[in-house]
């Protein structure tokens, strides 16, 4: 096992430790799922006007763009250099 393969696990290990903490305690808005359901604004419940609407949508196409570029990034090291866990 390479030196990143063990770090990559030793980070999913402590996300799910963390993760699993918050999804014990209960309390609403501390876990990765509720922070991100916030910052895409799912739970908005209606849209002023138009300009809302367009703020609305911008933000969630950045913030899916740069996950979808993060996990690439990470999983093959496209886009930047460097090596990926996965190749």
């Amino acid at each position: 096992m390479s030196k990143y393969t063990a770090a990559w696990v030793l980070w999913i290990l402590v996300f799910l430790v963390f993760e699993g903490m918050a999804l014990a305690d209960r309390a609403l808005g501390d876990t990765f799922t509720e922070h991100f359901r916030k910052w895409l604004k799912l739970t908005t419940p209606t849209v002023v006007n138009r300009k809302n609407l367009i703020q609305l949508w911008v933000t969630r196409m950045v913030i899916i763009l740069f996950g979808a570029w993060l996990t690439v990034h990470m999983a093959f090291g496209w886009f930047g250099g460097g090596e990926g866990f996965l190749g």
